[in-house]
């Protein structure tokens, strides 16, 4: 669940771009803005396998490898660091 992770530092640090509220700091004019969690967060840690082929080249000499994911229905968001 999304608050047990809070307790061991996972989901909370990534936020979505879905404002869930907005207020406003008495004496300033500064707004903060509250986002909507990530309700899944998947950690990719793979290695490419070494003899692997690039899919393409970037700028010409740089080796592009892409990560393929499957999405079972329709998203609004996808985030990737």
């Amino acid at each position: 669940s999304i608050t047990a992770c809070g307790a061991f530092g996972g989901l909370p640090s990534l936020k979505s771009s879905f404002v869930l509220s907005e207020s406003t700091i008495p004496g300033t004019n500064e707004t903060v803005k509250t986002l909507l969690p990530y309700g899944t967060v998947i950690n990719y840690y793979g290695y490419i396998k070494p003899g692997q082929a690039p899919d393409g080249l970037v700028d010409g000499s740089k080796k592009a490898y892409y990560l393929y994911v499957w999405v079972p229905a329709v998203i609004a968001e996808m985030g990737v660091p």
